[in-house]
């Protein structure tokens, strides 16, 4: 299944996907026999099967042991039974990262957001809800961020977190605008339980 979402003008396609590739290339194999038999192998799967989803409606070689992450381009994230996969719609040479993330309902008590969280965006977290949702934007930013090795996720800053879609930058003071939304998960794949999905784009801190 494919969506279409916007940030500040630029067009990000996702690909939704609970079910294994139909085909995998030699070299995906080889990853996949890598992974066989541990927790994270069936998530995997899903994601390739978003990936090369999204790959196809784009015209693009779908072999994606070839892309590694952040990437300029695209990005994946697995929840549960469902993964997700964002690719811009062109090749963006102003932009360094895209990130996704996907979450279903779960329990996120307050002592867990200041982790995550700092105190302005803390106020913003009223409840479970906004807690899930504020988790997820700095997720797509963090997986946005080409130099994320250095950082965690209390790095990046959101400027307006009540905001669905805004602006974010992080301590090396690189900008981001990110855009996030409620899920129909029940509609969509027939799975109880709500959830939010934020997907984010990066700039070099000059932009």
């Amino acid at each position: 299944m494919l969506l279409n979402e916007q940030i500040n003008s630029i067009e990000i396609i996702l690909s939704f996907s609970s079910q294994s590739p139909a085909f995998l290339s030699s070299k995906e194999q080889k990853q996949s026999n890598l992974l066989f038999g541990l927790p994270r192998y069936k998530s995997w799967l899903y994601g390739r099967s978003a990936l090369k989803n999204l790959l196809s409606n784009l015209n693009l070689d779908m072999d994606t042991s070839r892309l590694t992450f952040p990437n300029s381009r695209f990005s994946l994230s697995h929840c549960v039974n469902l993964a997700v996969a964002a690719g811009l719609l062109t090749e963006q040479k102003s932009i360094d990262g895209v990130g996704v993330d996907l979450e279903l309902n779960r329990s996120v008590t307050d002592m867990h957001t200041k982790f995550y969280l700092s105190r302005i965006e803390r106020r913003s977290a009223l409840d479970n809800d906004d807690r899930i949702r504020l988790w997820t934007i700095k997720e797509a930013l963090f997986k946005a961020d080409p130099d994320n090795q250095y950082t965690v996720l209390g790095h990046y800053e959101i400027e307006d977190p009540s905001l669905l879609q805004g602006k974010a930058k992080n301590n090396r003071g690189r900008s981001f605008y990110y855009s996030c939304e409620k899920l129909p998960m029940d509609k969509i794949f027939e799975i109880r339980s709500g959830g939010w999905i934020s997907c984010a784009v990066s700039f070099s801190a000059s932009t």
